[in-house]
């Protein structure tokens, strides 16, 4: 019997306990471990930087600063709280201050402060300090579901068509139980998200369902890829500050050609709750807004897609749910983002081997840790990935 190393290396990476795994962070963060007189400085006034400091204020923690690389940010005040420069936020580290990473794409950062003779934690190492006031954020969890559902990641690893697949995988999940970004392989660069080159080609008979349009950001790279020339575009966008931003932004297109949608798509249809930040964070489950939600096969009303794209903050599972229909039926080329619950990962890739068995898988990551990671299920009669023909 061939022996499958990768295989080999996540069943060991498996047998440990969830404590263990949160056991030995903790040890290696050694002098960086909060304790109960810690204070912070966050490095990026951004999303992950705003979230961080709502997090560590709920757990009665203080936050002395922001510092940025951004100059025209020094001086002011985001949520109450100075931003200073990176070389004032190295100065003030040291003894019981702190200084925490919160941005997506730390490893610059990293190199960064490396150079000023700085150690800083990253937004997952803090969050697995103070589980109870930071989790789950997206896919940052303690590992307690990856040890839970041991037998079905294990067996994930065989779902993937290709090897850069499977080592992304094994990666990830060595990286889910450590935090040690050395165990991944190197993430693919940001400008390849959604339309990678190498797994199948865009055409100008394209009817493209972008689902989480956000204001145009996928629809302009896919317009690029095809020249201007597609069959259709439906995009669907239910936070109503970002759906005025993408239609300002296809405005120029041909309007006969260009479906706009403000809602949410899911497994039914009714009114949620909507988190309406104006934001790439905007999500339904939770917030003050209200916004109706539709379900994938009804809202085609009989268009054939052939590339579906989800970014939709979480709720990809009930919107392929509410689409398998049409994904079965036709076998549109698919685009879902996996890192917004940890469970993603392994979750969706099986449920899309179940409706549409006869997809090829591949997984890609476009940022450091956890972040930004897509699957791509790409029917054969797409495929340009030689090793999955």
């Amino acid at each position: 019997m061939k022996i499958d190393p990768l295989k080999e290396q996540l069943a060991l990476i498996l047998q440990q306990s969830a404590d263990s795994a949160r056991e030995g962070v903790l040890s290696r963060l050694g002098e960086l471990r909060p304790t109960a007189d810690s204070t912070f400085i966050l490095f990026g006034c951004g999303e992950l930087g705003r979230a961080t400091l709502s997090f560590l204020r709920n757990a009665g923690m203080s936050v002395l600063a922001f510092c940025d690389n951004n100059p025209k940010r020094w001086g002011s005040r985001v949520d109450g709280v100075p931003v200073i420069s990176p070389t004032e936020g190295a100065e003030r580290c040291g003894g019981s201050t702190l200084l925490v990473m919160t941005v997506f794409t730390n490893a610059p950062m990293r190199k960064q402060l490396e150079s000023m003779g700085v150690k800083a934690l990253s937004f997952a190492e803090l969050a697995w300090c103070y589980p109870d006031s930071f989790l789950p954020y997206q896919s940052v969890e303690l590992p307690d579901k990856i040890i839970q559902n041991s037998t079905q990641v294990l067996e994930g690893l065989d779902l993937w068509a290709d090897e850069v697949s499977r080592r992304e995988y094994l990666g990830q999940i060595a990286w889910r139980m450590s935090l040690d970004p050395s165990v991944q392989p190197p993430h693919l660069s940001a400008t390849e998200t959604y339309f990678p080159d190498d797994l199948f080609q865009l055409g100008p008979d394209e009817v493209f369902v972008d689902c989480g349009a956000f204001d145009g950001d996928s629809i302009r790279p896919f317009l690029v890829r095809t020249g201007g020339s597609f069959k259709q575009i439906i995009a669907i966008e239910p936070d109503a500050s970002n759906f005025k931003h993408l239609e300002n932004a296809l405005r120029d297109l041909n309007s006969d050609k260009v479906k706009l949608i403000q809602q949410a798509v899911g497994d039914h249809r009714n009114k949620i709750r909507f988190a309406a930040m104006g934001t790439v964070a905007s999500s339904i489950g939770e917030g003050g807004s209200e916004v109706d939600c539709v379900i994938l096969d009804e809202l085609l009303d009989g268009a054939i897609p052939s590339l579906i794209k989800m970014d939709i903050e979480g709720a990809e599972p009930a919107a392929l749910r509410g689409g398998a229909g049409a994904i079965a039926k036709h076998y549109p080329v698919l685009i879902i983002c996996l890192y917004h619950a940890q469970e993603h990962l392994w979750e969706i890739p099986f449920y899309l081997r179940q409706i549409a068995p006869e997809y090829h898988l591949f997984l890609r990551r476009y940022s450091d840790e956890n972040w930004e990671q897509v699957c791509y299920a790409v029917p054969k009669r797409r495929s340009l990935n030689p090793v999955a023909k």
